[in-house]
């Protein structure tokens, strides 16, 4: 799977001392570090945990209103239920938690990433994805240009409470 969104995209210089300031994005995604407004593009790897995370267990790592997810992803919390978290290998456990680190130095990189044990050696057969996850992936893909775009529109809107009680 390929995910890309060009509408926040910013040309980076890898070598360069500057950060980023733009608090950009969906805040679920966001690193603590783009919500204090100064980055590097370690935050999209912080952003790869958290799509890892939610393809792994079937939910996003931190939920609820704004103000209190902002505060768990600044903190580096995240909730775990033992029944989808335990049946997770321990290289893709310590995949997940090594790049949702607070300190960005401690992420792993990108270059990293691609090296780790669970990318290195996983064979196609022991990853799998929550099937709910899978069907709604199929649902959505399925469903009309009109349809997806209405639910694209409502993701923006709806606070979460709201989307909760449209997925239920």
């Amino acid at each position: 799977m390929k995910l890309i969104d060009f509408g926040f995209s910013k040309v980076w210089e890898p070598n360069s001392d500057k950060t980023m300031g733009s608090s950009c994005g969906t805040l679920s995604c966001m690193a603590p570090e783009v919500i204090k407004q100064s980055y590097t593009s370690q935050c999209d790897l912080w952003s790869l945990g958290v799509i890892t995370f939610s393809l792994l267990m079937g939910y996003m790592p931190s939920e609820g209103k704004a103000q209190h997810k902002s505060m768990c992803i600044e903190r580096g919390e995240y909730k775990v239920k033992p029944e989808k978290w335990d049946q997770l290998s321990a290289p893709a456990k310590d995949f997940v938690m090594s790049l949702l680190q607070v300190d960005q130095k401690k992420r792993l990189t990108a270059k990293v990433a691609l090296q780790h044990q669970w990318i290195a050696t996983r064979k196609k057969e022991e990853l799998e994805i929550d099937s709910s996850v899978v069907d709604a992936l199929r649902r959505f893909g399925s469903a009309s240009k009109f349809r997806r775009c209405c639910m694209a529109m409502m993701s923006w809107s709806l606070s979460y409470d709201e989307r909760v009680q449209v997925s239920a």
